[in-house]
């Protein structure tokens, strides 16, 4: 794996370290940064921030609570990523910012699959992980692109970019939909226990937050979609990809115990 797949398209920072800036770097890139209206003040003063945002119980609280991740415990009250994907998703579209708020919480929950120095990326790779179905994002139409493109528009970290656009086998859809060579060109795919854990976590949690098997999912994807649809057919081919890096994972949960945090 190149070293821009480990930290971003030329980056000097250590593996698996998010961008931190202080308030006056973070100032121009607010106003460079192509952020919808409503967002940049959010995300340029919670990315000010050093924040450890937590997440606790099971996805099944879901229904129980109308949805809302603070209601359920599963998430801090703040932090930039879950701030920047509620102001994209929550209003417009309300089923996919359920999905999101359970792959976080999912994410947190099986952060001992990757390294230590992973885990953060790794959430904050799940909370951004669909940012780019907002209506807002929308450029070729293909999400995991959309979602990375703005991500390092608005400076955030190249490695969450690239993992978001690349995330579950994101590499196969733009095979089918002729984005392949743009996808690889723009951003570095890494391998690594990470895109495993994302995967998993995207693949085996439902439209609403529920948990699935990673098998009934998929199944669940192809009805949603139909005989035929572009993301169907995509489903089709990555379904060993995927089954397979939640397999990875869970042989990683196997191994592992959750060391205190």
């Amino acid at each position: 794996m190149t070293a821009a797949a480990r930290g971003g398209h030329g980056s000097t920072r250590p593996r698996g370290t998010l961008l931190r800036a202080t308030c006056g770097e973070l100032a121009p890139m607010a106003r460079q940064a192509p952020f919808p209206t409503g967002v940049r003040r959010a995300h340029v003063a919670h990315r000010a921030r050093v924040n450890a945002p937590r997440f606790e119980n099971s996805v099944r609280a879901m229904t129980a609570t109308g949805g809302d991740a603070v209601a359920m415990g599963w998430a801090a009250t703040t932090g930039p990523d879950r701030d920047t994907a509620r102001q994209l998703l929550e209003t417009q579209l309300p089923r996919r910012w359920r999905h999101v708020q359970a792959v976080a919480a999912k994410a947190e929950r099986i952060s001992a699959a990757v390294p230590v120095d992973d885990r953060q990326v790794l959430v904050a790779s799940a909370w951004l992980h669909d940012i780019g179905y907002s209506p807002d994002l929308v450029d070729t139409g293909f999400h995991p692109l959309d979602g990375g493109r703005w991500l390092r528009r608005a400076h955030h970290d190249d490695r969450v970019a690239a993992l978001v656009a690349h995330h579950s086998c994101a590499w196969l859809e733009a095979e089918e939909r002729g984005l392949d060579k743009v996808l690889t060109a723009e951003f570095a795919r890494e391998d690594t226990p990470v895109t495993d854990a994302l995967c998993f976590c995207d693949l085996t949690t439902g439209p609403d937050g529920q948990d699935f098997e990673v098998h009934a999912r998929l199944a669940e994807i192809r009805s949603r979609y139909g005989a035929g649809h572009v993301v169907t057919r995509f489903i089709v081919r990555a379904e060993p990809e995927i089954v397979a890096a939640v397999q990875r994972t869970e042989r990683r949960l196997a191994g592992t115990t959750r060391q205190p945090t």
